[in-house]
Parts: C-alpha cells; structure tokens; sequence
C-alpha cells in the first residue's frame, strides 16, 4: 500500500464503483461515501497520479471533462490490498480469540 497514498486510494475504490465517472463524479461520490469533502483540485490531482501510475486510464468526455476507468493493474493492485486487509484482519482476530 505504500504506493497509494489515502486520497489515491479512496479514488481508485470510488472510479472502481462508478462506470467512467468524472472528477466531480468523484468528489459527489466521495462526500457520500466517506461523509467528507474533497477539493477539486485534490481529487483531479489524486486522479491524474493514478492515470500516470498506470491504475486509471482517462478519455475526453467533451474536450473539457475526462472520464476515468479502472485498469487492469489498479484491479490487481485493489485485490492485493483486499487480500492483505483479509490476511490481517484473520490475524488480529485469532490474536483476540486466544
């Protein structure tokens, strides 16, 4: 996870819900769901690091919005991280069983 910092990852979960979604997309979605405001300027930021990581790619909407899709990478790079939450996760619960 020490690639993707918290911002970057909140965005690559939030595109990954939304079909090809916009940064204000994005910043609607991420006041939902994580019940806090991002700045544009922030999200648009986080989104391109992505893009240039290889997680996101981006197609112009309009010739002013992009929309961005979750690569083959960024999925890999979420399951990853799912599999190592699951992983300890399972630990502290057995650790708290004992």
């Amino acid at each position: 996870m020490t690639d993707l910092i918290n911002t970057r990852l909140r965005m690559l979960c939030l595109v990954a819900q939304k079909y090809e979604p916009d940064v204000s997309a994005i910043q609607d979605l991420h006041s939902e769901v994580y019940e806090t405001d991002v700045e544009y300027q922030t999200a648009y930021q986080a989104m391109e690091t992505l893009v240039e990581s290889g997680y996101l790619s981006k197609r112009s909407v309009d010739g002013h919005r992009n929309c961005y899709m979750l690569t083959e990478r960024g999925a890999e790079r979420l399951l990853t991280i799912h599999d190592q939450i699951q992983d300890v996760t399972a630990e502290l619960r057995a650790l708290l069983q004992d």
